[in-house]
């Protein structure tokens, strides 16, 4: 799982390479990863509230939800940032074979697809204009 891990940092690595940005590739790596993760923890939240019958819109600003908020970044940054040892894995994943690299991009795109269409069905679920089963 880490492994699995350190690959879409890789993906999101190299995809920070090629497009044009401010950020170092490393930075928009991590950027990326957070973005993820901040939409699992939105969705499961909706689901929470789906399930629960608890309008967590009105709590947003609530401890917890400041604390996941806060917590994923800083995961995130103590694992990418507090030493280079990404850059082994950049160039471990770098060795990969060619169809084993385009296996894994489709792998990626296809979870990410999969993150964010969650999160738009979840929030589509949980809006206060849905009706409720």
């Amino acid at each position: 799982m880490k492994k699995a891990y350190y690959y879409l940092f890789y993906k999101f690595y190299k995809f920070g390479e090629w497009s044009p940005s401010l950020f170092p590739s490393n930075s928009t790596a991590v950027l990326l990863i957070m973005s993820l993760e901040l939409f699992l923890a939105v969705s499961l939240y909706n689901y929470y509230s789906i399930l629960f019958d608890h309008n967590w819109f009105n709590e947003f600003f609530s401890f917890k939800y400041f604390a996941a908020i806060i917590l994923i970044p800083l995961v995130n940054l103590y694992i990418f940032f507090r030493d280079d040892k990404w850059r082994s894995h950049i160039k471990e994943f770098d060795n990969f074979p060619r169809e084993k690299n385009i296996r894994g991009t489709w792998i990626v795109i296809f979870i990410v697809f999969l993150i964010v269409v969650n999160l738009m069905f979840s929030m589509y679920l949980n809006h206060p204009a849905t009706a409720r089963l």
